[in-house]
């Protein structure tokens, strides 16, 4: 990254992980340190991940208070999440359902949203 790293998730194979940073990427890495990919998906600071349990599709919170739905392997963005709040997010936890997430905003408040 060009600047701070504010994230990181690891993919559940155990094989991958991503980083977001200030510079407004999402990065996906070999375990071995070697860049597999940058996705530009944010308008600012990625300032957390999810990877989420099927192994191809991940969440990242920014700055720009939105979530965007992503597939790790091209990048291609499946879904963008601008939930009713109007801080950046900060943090996202998936609940125990698989279904739905937890989104931690600036604004201080939680949100929960669908997956699908």
């Amino acid at each position: 990254h060009k600047s701070w790293v504010h994230a990181v998730a690891a993919m559940p194979d155990g094989q991958r992980f991503l980083s977001g940073a200030d510079d407004c990427d999402v990065r996906v890495w070999l375990l071995n340190g070697t860049l597999e990919n940058t996705f530009k998906l944010h308008r600012g600071t990625v300032h957390s991940l999810l990877a989420l349990p099927d192994n191809r599709r991940a969440l990242s919170g920014g700055m720009d208070s939105s979530v965007a739905l992503f597939d790790v392997n091209d990048g291609a963005l499946l879904r963008r999440f601008v939930p009713d709040h109007y801080g950046r997010v900060m943090s996202l936890a998936s609940l125990p359902d698989g279904r739905r997430f937890a989104i931690a905003s600036s604004d201080s408040t939680v949100r929960i949203c669908e997956l699908n």
